[in-house]
């Protein structure tokens, strides 16, 4: 399953619609993941979108970001970041990594939970063993992003229909949180259709060699908050920003958790208590990551120019 956000006409007259059409299913399971009652974040109903549904597109085209969550994340973990993007001119799709997605709503109304073999716990299996199982979870993320490229690339009879027509496929941006990070930065160290990549604290520790050893082409960024720098992971990511031939941003968020990167911040006021954010305020820290996001897709997909970055 994936969503797309586009930029659409204005005046449509239409409702905006929740922040997840699938809140009933992804609001208790994100609650029992936390262990707290599955009742919890039931509030979240009320929190309205800027997204509207199926609006006419606007004229033009526009580049494209596919976004891939993290794991038990959710396509619309990062609506703040996505709509964001939209409102500044890109089409974003966002897919629902099933089985390491929190929770995937399929057709006929079949929910289809994490499955929590795909990514055991390492004290109980071994570090061997836990890594061994990263590395299929962002192989099969990365799968799940290029099948969306593929999708892109049958135009209009494929299954994005008309709004193929309004994506510029010759200017494609991947990014992702965690685990979609890492399948953010596999696809575009082997995928010629990706122009730009960033990493929101990207779990890259599992791939193998022959993977992280190869040379990027790609510009990238990459965004780390407090407790994913300085480790092994951290390492990695800077031995394939190392070997990149093109221009990285290697960037420390201080006081950031590692859930900032999703729009946690906005999900509770109780997030701190909770330990599911860092002490930077939310109405900082969304800001942060929002500026540079956009800015750096700006001058990589839009060419607007380095100021875009330097002055975020």
């Amino acid at each position: 399953m994936a969503q797309v956000w586009y930029p659409a006409q204005p005046d449509s007259g239409l409702d905006p619609l929740p922040w997840s059409q699938d809140w009933d299913v992804v609001a208790p399971a994100m609650a029992e993941e936390l262990g707290l009652p599955s009742w919890f974040l039931n509030y979240t109903r009320y929190a309205e979108s800027n997204t509207l549904d199926s609006p006419p597109v606007a004229d033009g085209t526009f580049p494209v970001i596919v976004y891939s969550h993290g794991w038990t994340g959710f396509r619309t973990n990062a609506v703040n970041q996505i709509e964001n993007l939209v409102s500044n001119g890109y089409i974003v799709i966002a897919p629902d990594h099933t089985y390491g997605a929190i929770a995937t709503r399929m057709p006929g109304d079949v929910v289809i939970g994490y499955d929590p073999d795909a990514l055991p716990d390492e004290e109980v299996v071994g570090e061997e063993a836990y890594l061994e199982a990263g590395r299929d979870l962002i192989f099969t993320y990365a799968a799940d992003i290029v099948a969306v490229l593929d999708a892109l690339d049958e135009g209009e009879q494929g299954p994005f229909g008309s709004l193929a027509a309004s994506a510029d496929l010759t200017r494609i941006g991947v990014y992702g949180h965690s685990a979609g990070g890492g399948a953010a930065i596999k696809v575009c160290l082997e995928e010629p259709r990706c122009d730009a990549v960033l990493g929101l604290d990207p779990w890259v520790e599992p791939l193998p060699d022959r993977v992280i050893r190869q040379t990027t082409t790609r510009p990238g960024l990459y965004m780390r908050s407090d407790g994913w720098r300085g480790n092994e992971n951290d390492s990695v990511l800077r031995g394939i920003a190392g070997r990149s031939e093109a221009l990285t941003y290697w960037l420390g968020v201080e006081g950031a958790h590692h859930s900032d990167f999703v729009m946690t911040p906005l999900v509770t006021p109780f997030g701190g208590q909770l330990g599911l954010k860092g002490p930077i305020p939310a109405g900082r820290i969304i800001p942060i990551i929002d500026n540079y996001l956009l800015g750096f897709f700006d001058v990589f997909l839009l060419d607007t120019g380095p100021a875009a970055l330097d002055n975020v």
